[in-house]
């Protein structure tokens, strides 16, 4: 539609701009009209085939770039996602690989350390049993040393030449430490040698045993003599008591208290077994060996002492056994010794005794 000045005359349509409307020729064969409004017509003109077609050329054509696009994206999108995962997973493969080694490591100088104060530990312990045992051995000369002098001198008091007068505190110092090893006589044995010091120092200052002369000489009475010569006999009972190996019984079972209660209350009959741990080997594990028994007839409060045995036994579990009822007899676990334990299972490695008394005690604990 077109817009043109109109005469008064005439119908005179204006549009919003005030210029008058004015009617223009119809339209080209290409256009349609497609409704009417009042005194208008709007005219359409179709669009072309072709201009169509190429349009949906044109989408088909983006839409397949973008295809193409959105692939090629995917595309680089899995090659990044597969790279980046390969990446994570030697990354965790390498952080793996270092957490193993580094425990190791870290275990490695772990043991080491505690070998290392396994030895120094080890090592202590032993300089502390050789410094307890050279201690004791210096204590034990000093006193022996010591107490030698006056025993010396009363053998010579009761009228022993010098020349075996040495042998007097010779026997009784090894008697004392007899004792000590075996865990036996030690009151007897230290008793002998503070009445043999105490008799020896009163005698030389008059006071007992000896009569003095006219020149305020000091001689020793008949009684005192004999009981000095006496000494080494005393002396040779004992050392055959304390080192003698324990007696069987006549049943050919070993006699021992049916507990430790009934050692102590003096009432035991029938027979027993005492359970024992002996270790087949110094890394097997221990097993429990039972060892039947007899039990014996004690007096009350007391233990009686083990009867003396007559042939050794190379059975193991007798030997254990026999361990046991000497340290019934004795009243303590440690009274017997690993000496004592020798004498007991004769035959047989120091390795091998030791593990019997250590069973042994262990059988002794459990009764007791």
């Amino acid at each position: 539609m077109t817009t043109a000045q109109a005469g008064p005359q005439d119908l005179v349509l204006y549009g919003p701009d005030g210029q008058a409307l004015t009617a223009t020729a119809a339209p080209a064969e290409d256009w349609k009209p497609v409704r009417t409004s009042g005194n208008a017509v709007v005219w359409e003109r179709p669009r072309q085939t072709a201009t169509l077609e190429r349009v949906d050329e044109e989408s088909e054509l983006a839409r397949e770039e973008a295809a193409a696009t959105l692939a090629d994206a995917q595309l680089q999108a899995d090659r990044i996602l597969n790279a980046a995962q390969a990446d994570a997973d030697k990354v965790a493969a390498e952080a793996a690989s270092l957490r193993t080694r580094t425990l190791a490591s870290a275990d490695q100088e772990a043991r080491t350390i505690r070998e290392a104060a396994a030895a120094d530990h080890d090592r202590a312990e032993e300089t502390g049993k050789r410094l307890d045992v050279w201690m004791a051995r210096a204590v034990i000369a000093g006193a022996v040393g010591l107490t030698a002098t006056g025993e010396y001198a009363l053998a010579r008091l009761a009228h022993f030449p010098a020349q075996v007068a040495w042998l007097l505190p010779f026997v009784i110092d090894v008697y004392v430490i007899q004792a000590f090893r075996r865990h036996r006589d030690i009151v007897q044995a230290i008793g002998l040698t503070i009445a043999a010091n105490a008799t020896y120092h009163l005698a030389a200052a008059g006071m007992f045993g000896v009569t003095t002369d006219a020149k305020g000489e000091h001689h020793a009475t008949w009684w005192l003599i004999a009981m000095v010569a006496s000494i080494a006999s005393v002396i040779l009972w004992r050392m055959h008591v304390i080192t003698a190996p324990v007696a069987a019984s006549r049943s050919g079972k070993l006699a021992v208290p049916e507990t430790v209660s009934d050692v102590r209350n003096g009432s035991t009959d029938g027979s027993t077994a005492i359970t024992a741990t002996v270790p087949a080997s110094s890394t097997a594990n221990r097993a429990a060996v039972s060892v039947p028994v007899t039990p014996r007839t004690a007096r009350r409060g007391t233990a009686t002492k083990a009867k003396k045995r007559t042939a050794k036994t190379t059975d193991s579990r007798a030997q254990v056994a026999e361990l046991a009822a000497l340290m019934v007899s004795r009243g303590s676990a440690d009274a017997v010794t690993l000496a004592d334990a020798k004498d007991v299972c004769h035959g047989v490695s120091e390795r091998t005794a030791a593990r019997r008394l250590d069973a042994a005690r262990t059988a002794y604990t459990k009764e007791s």
